[in-house]
């Protein structure tokens, strides 16, 4: 079979905003926020940031903790006058911070004019998944110390500095476990019966990729996909099928993989295979595809673009190979955007992205190599 590669454009950049803020306490409404600091990082590189010290509705009883008084705020700005300042700053990045799933985020989403949806890293939750009882508890100073990292002083910019520090540190041992994805056919043949739609076909790909494969319905795109993920149910003639995927092969296949008399968090459940059970977990994937106001739904009321955003949803997990048919089909430009952002992280983990498409000329999906199935 005659195929071909193109090189494609590189992936968009990764833009990260490490976030933390000052209060007079610890509920939302009964305290405010008095201090927050932003660090903007795109591919590694510290490229901007924003602070601000606000001044609250009421005086401010915990200076004795992060040092700003009353008198240090009186020429500050109220919290709502860097409404749309913040969501400019932090608009299209990956938020991350030290507890700012239930603390950061609970104060911003209060006190902002609408709720922040950016994908966030918590660093505790990512700590207690790659640390676990290594460390006494998963605190900031604690981890500071145990990376020795200048420890956390209560105040907004040291803490975000100490949060990013840690960030790099956590990242750099998860990612350290996870050998690359490999994948190499060498002159293989797919048949149904007798007939053969794949012949003498090859590809290595060896570094983190998205490889994308055209041609038309019956060029075998849906059968290649599904031999890679093994659940090809034809026969093979010849040649040879070589993987390295330490995280596993997941597929997004054509065929519908949801149940229909389910909720969506009940089939999110159910396709993780129960890794991903408890409310917290369940809301935040379903945050990253857009879906988390629709977790008690029934999957039969959702619409085609919908169901397909909760199937991505269950393939956001670490896995080192996405095989994806056809992924764009029912996607509007949100949805689009979801898939982009999967395979990003798909190439973060040092895996490999394979998807199908009819068009040739459709770019919307980033890819780096392509692969023509005429």
């Amino acid at each position: 079979m005659q195929f071909s590669f193109f090189k494609k454009k590189t992936s968009p950049k990764n833009t990260l905003c490490i976030l933390d803020i000052e209060t007079t306490g610890f509920v939302p409404g009964e305290a405010e926020i008095v201090e927050l600091f932003i660090l903007k990082v795109i591919d590694e590189k510290i490229v901007d940031e924003f602070y601000s010290l606000f001044k609250p509705e009421n005086k401010i009883p915990n200076a004795d903790i992060h040092g700003i008084t009353d008198t240090k705020v009186i020429n500050s700005p109220r919290f709502k006058e860097k409404n749309n300042e913040i969501f400019e700053f932090i608009q299209g990045s990956i938020l991350v911070g030290h507890n700012i799933i239930n603390f950061d985020l609970e104060f911003l989403n209060h006190f902002l004019d609408k709720n922040i949806e950016n994908e966030t890293i918590d660093t505790l939750d990512l700590s207690r998944s790659v640390l676990m009882d290594k460390l006494p508890n998963h605190k900031l100073n604690t981890l500071a110390e145990y990376f020795d990292i200048n420890p956390h002083t209560h105040s907004a910019r040291d803490d975000v500095m100490t949060t990013y520090d840690v960030y790099k540190k956590l990242i750099s041992i998860k990612y350290k476990r996870v050998n690359d994805a490999r994948i190499k056919l060498s002159n293989l043949t797919l048949l149904y019966g007798k007939e053969a739609f794949i012949k003498d076909f090859s590809l290595e790909i060896n570094e983190p990729s998205i490889i994308k494969l055209c041609g038309p319905n019956g060029s075998g795109k849906t059968s290649l996909l599904r031999y890679i993920s093994g659940i090809f149910e034809g026969s093979e003639k010849g040649g040879s099928f070589e993987v390295v995927a330490p995280q596993g092969i997941k597929l997004l296949d054509s065929s519908p993989s949801l149940i229909e008399d389910l909720s969506v968090e009940e089939n999110v459940q159910f396709l993780t295979g129960g890794r991903v059970s408890d409310k917290k977990s369940l809301h935040n994937l379903l945050l990253r595809v857009g879906m988390a106001e629709f977790g008690e739904e029934l999957v039969s009321n959702l619409s085609s673009g919908m169901k397909r955003k909760v199937e991505i949803a269950t393939l956001m997990e670490d896995a080192s190979i996405l095989c994806l048919d056809e992924p764009q089909n029912f996607m509007d430009e949100d949805g689009i955007r979801i898939i982009n952002f999967m395979n990003e992280m798909c190439l973060s983990r040092k895996g490999i992205v394979i998807y199908s498409s009819l068009n040739d000329n459709d770019d919307k999906i980033i890819y780096d190599l392509k692969v023509d199935l005429n």
